[in-house]
């Protein structure tokens, strides 16, 4: 279950984020500065940590130590494939957890697809970090296609699909199949990436767990794992949640198998 514990704006977020971090915010979060001179921008920095310091609780302290010095991130990053200028379709979240503790950071459309709005902080549980992640996501249900096999285009720029029927759709093959996959029209497309955070510094292996989703106008969800031969996948949001947990219990099993024997790392 996901709390809300608040809302800062991408200055106070970049603020809180030097006075505990040596790291910039982390992606797909982003902040562009309004000021006109730096000197500006550095006032008004100041006078922002002045106030957060000020009002900040005492048991907000551990939760960002998970945000800034985070063991796993789940990230995701979408936007509107053909609209440059929709920017409901704008989405940026990360996840991040240490030890016990589990935050989600959802950054709210700015003016332009670069520019950032005001963050939304949640507290979650670890263990229902992914869907915290993952209700973040526009709300869309599972592609009505079938499993698709996601083929290479043909080298000849012939359409193969020519002549196709929606009465003999069944009978369609694969490679038919894959390219109206492609052709049709996408309200979002975006990646969602689960990796070690700096917490686990040890880790020489930083490569993480990426998955692509697709959501196509009057038909579904679907998932794509980047790899040879890939496949779209429909899914609800159960099925997305349990493969990104797939890809989590895998990261914390390379943790797990790399950690030095001075510090216990724990799973919840």
């Amino acid at each position: 279950m996901s709390v809300h514990r608040g809302r800062l704006t991408s200055l106070e977020l970049v603020v809180l984020w030097e006075l505990m971090s040596d790291d910039t915010l982390p992606f797909p979060l982003t902040h562009w500065p309004t000021h006109q001179y730096e000197s500006d921008y550095y006032q008004a920095k100041r006078e922002t940590a002045e106030r957060l310091l000020a009002i900040l609780p005492e048991d907000a302290q551990q939760l960002w130590e998970a945000v800034v010095k985070p063991d796993i991130v789940i990230w995701a990053a979408g936007e509107a494939p053909d609209d440059e200028t929709d920017m409901s379709a704008v989405t940026r979240v990360v996840g991040l957890r240490r030890e016990s503790f589990a935050v989600v950071l959802a950054q709210e459309p700015g003016e332009t697809a670069e520019r950032g709005g005001d963050i939304n902080v949640y507290e979650t549980d670890v263990p229902g970090l992914a869907k915290a992640v993952l209700d973040q996501l526009p709300k869309v249900g599972p592609g009505r296609r079938g499993e698709i096999p996601i083929l290479s285009e043909k080298p000849d720029g012939m359409d193969y699909s020519y002549g196709s029927s929606q009465v003999l759709e069944g009978d369609e093959s694969p490679e038919q199949r894959s390219d109206h996959w492609r052709n049709a029209r996408a309200t979002q497309f975006g990646e969602l990436k689960v990796e070690p955070g700096s917490g686990v510094h040890w880790i020489q292996d930083r490569r993480g767990y990426l998955l692509r989703w697709r959501d196509l106008a009057d038909d579904g969800r679907y998932v794509i794992e980047p790899k040879p031969n890939p496949v779209a996948i429909p899914v609800d949001g159960n099925a997305f949640e349990a493969l990104v947990n797939q890809r989590v219990v895998e990261l914390v099993r390379r943790i797990r198998e790399n950690r030095p024997t001075e510090r216990e790392f724990r799973v919840v």
